[in-house]
């Protein structure tokens, strides 16, 4: 299995607790292994994931980039997770919605 298999996999698994807490995921949402827009070589604040609204995508996708630098399962999944809850709730930023979720 690849790498962006088994992000999609874990989008699967997750979907249904997101829902279950009322903030159900983007029905159109694909989760990849990329190198982030920005600060992904930085070794001070470095870019570990990025959520791309669906208006970003042409074809109206949310897009989710988790960088190759977390490589352990579990960092994979906490990035993935964290990202999973800007694409449930997009315009939150990191406060608000995007803490009670």
């Amino acid at each position: 299995m690849n790498r962006e298999a088994w992000l999609m996999g874990a989008i699967d698994r997750l979907r249904p607790t997101y829902a279950a807490a009322g903030f159900p995921l983007p029905a159109k949402l694909k989760a990849t292994c990329s190198w982030p827009v920005s600060g992904g070589a930085s070794t001070r604040h470095r870019t570990i994931g990025q959520c791309f609204d669906a208006a970003a995508s042409a074809d109206g996708t949310t897009e989710i980039f988790v960088s190759p630098v977390r490589a352990a399962t579990a960092e994979a999944l906490a990035t993935l997770a964290h990202e999973l809850i800007h694409a449930a709730v997009p315009d939150a930023g990191h406060k608000g919605q995007f803490v009670r979720v």
